[in-house]
């Protein structure tokens, strides 16, 4: 059927957020993996969801159960960074 956007006007604003993001993310995506290389690229990309799930667990944050950082986490984080340098030296 046809497309309705009558409830595009009334949309939380996060929805907006989102997709500013979505779309920044892209174009980034694409603009620094010439020069990066689709390895470091990559690698930053899942270093940067790992920290950031490793924040939205701590402080509980979008109605997830808490999961405190511990040093066993952190070190996992710091692995994944430490393999994100090891891959940019090549």
């Amino acid at each position: 059927g046809p497309l309705n956007l009558t409830g595009v006007p009334r949309a939380p604003w996060w929805v907006w957020t989102g997709g500013l993001l979505g779309a920044t993310y892209v174009v980034a995506s694409i603009v620094a993996t010439a020069p990066l290389g689709a390895a470091v690229m990559f690698a930053a990309v899942i270093v940067g969801q790992v920290i950031t799930s490793l924040l939205i667990d701590h402080y509980g944050l979008m109605g997830v159960a808490v999961q405190p950082l511990s040093p066993l986490r952190a070190a996992g984080a710091g692995l994944l960074i430490a393999g994100l340098l090891l891959i940019r030296l090549r």
